[in-house]
């Protein structure tokens, strides 16, 4: 739906680009016709697409391997145009006279295809460059939840194996040990028993805030 939206967009856009510059030299009646031309062009675009995502993700741009993507994109370039012409050329052949708009005439096609290949090498770029953009993008994403995962898994497993280590015995050979400093420095016991309880305090409180 998002896709279709934004073939939509495309084509209503440079529908009234068209239909304003044809009203700017003073030429009426032709917002039909642009109609036509243009929703056609945009949908032709949109059903070449999903080959143009399968292309891009198949030879991606990436570091070591950007030669080869652009060959593989400078190969499928006259193929997208072709293909793209061709679609607009049968679309509007068809619909013309069925929308009441008489024979479509799409003028000597030995110019017509070289004619629409500028075009259609910005399209292609586009769409190479939204491909692009939208995987790195998701990648990114990922990459974050991961390490974010890795880190609290991490620091659940340190919180877990520090509280596997105060066992009772712990314990009570911390406090026999500051029971027997108390008799030879209360301010070293004292020191002793601060320390135990911050120790105590960051291994029962787990990262959600539950007590052991």
């Amino acid at each position: 739906l998002v896709g279709f939206a934004v073939f939509t967009a495309i084509g209503t856009l440079s529908c009234f680009y068209h239909f304003f510059d044809d009203r700017a030299r003073a030429i009426t009646g032709t917002f039909a016709m642009r109609a036509l031309e243009e929703y056609t062009g945009a949908y032709a675009l949109a059903l070449l697409f999903p080959p143009v995502v399968w292309l891009a993700r198949r030879w991606p741009l990436r570091p070591g391997g950007r030669l080869r993507a652009l060959g593989a994109y400078l190969l499928a370039l006259p193929v997208f145009g072709a293909v793209h012409t061709t679609l607009m050329l049968v679309s509007r052949t068809a619909l013309a006279p069925a929308l009441g708009l008489g024979a479509y005439n799409y003028g000597e096609l030995q110019w017509r295809y070289p004619m629409e290949f500028g075009n259609q090498v910005i399209s292609f770029a586009v769409l190479i460059g939204a491909v692009w953009a939208w995987d790195t993008f998701q990648e990114n994403r990922r990459r974050e939840l991961t390490a974010a995962r890795l880190r609290e898994e991490l620091t659940r497993a340190q919180l877990d194996n520090l509280r596997l280590q105060l066992q009772p015995h712990f314990l009570f050979n911390a406090l026999n040990t500051i029971s027997q400093a108390m008799y030879e420095s209360v301010e070293r016991a004292d020191a002793m028993l601060a320390r135990l309880s911050e120790l105590l305090r960051h291994a029962l409180e787990a990262p959600d805030g539950a007590q052991l």
